[in-house]
């Protein structure tokens, strides 16, 4: 089977393009796709280049030009595409409280999305009641704090 391969080096490099399209596939981060796309670049060099070891330097200068040339601007691209969503606590700045729990500067409990916070007031002065709605202004760590619900 390696002396196929050797006799074969289109082959070789073929069945490398191969194996490293699919571990893009699973992996999906560009690097293996440039390698795949090299190792096509040197399965074409196979009608030019009889030496190995000059397929083997092809392959790596295409590998290196490509991942420092094409893979950036994709990555921003793909990175574009995608819209800037707020994940986790972040996501819940904004959202309606329910104070379960008087709100002063030393305690209090909201209910937020359906989970229930440790919440403190955006001010210290201030004191929201039991039963009241208030808005997210900020997360940090496990405690939300709230602003009181303007009047309009």
């Amino acid at each position: 089977m390696i002396d196929w391969f050797a006799q074969n080096l289109w082959a070789f490099w073929l069945t490398a393009a191969i194996v490293l399209a699919i571990i893009e596939v699973l992996m999906l981060d560009f690097v293996f796709l440039m390698m795949a796309l090299a190792a096509l670049s040197a399965t074409l060099s196979t009608a030019f280049l009889d030496s190995f070891v000059a397929q083997v330097v092809l392959f790596a200068i295409v590998s290196i030009a490509l991942l420092l040339g094409l893979r950036p601007p994709l990555i921003k691209r793909f990175h574009q595409s995608s819209p800037n969503i707020a994940m986790n606590s972040d996501g819940l700045v904004g959202q309606d409280a329910l104070v379960t729990q008087t709100v002063t500067d030393q305690a209090g409990l909201a209910r937020i999305a359906g989970d229930t916070w440790t919440a403190r007031p955006e001010s210290n002065q201030l004191v929201l009641p039991e039963g009241s709605t208030a808005t997210v202004v900020a997360i940090r760590g496990a405690t939300a704090y709230l602003a009181p619900h303007s009047t309009k």
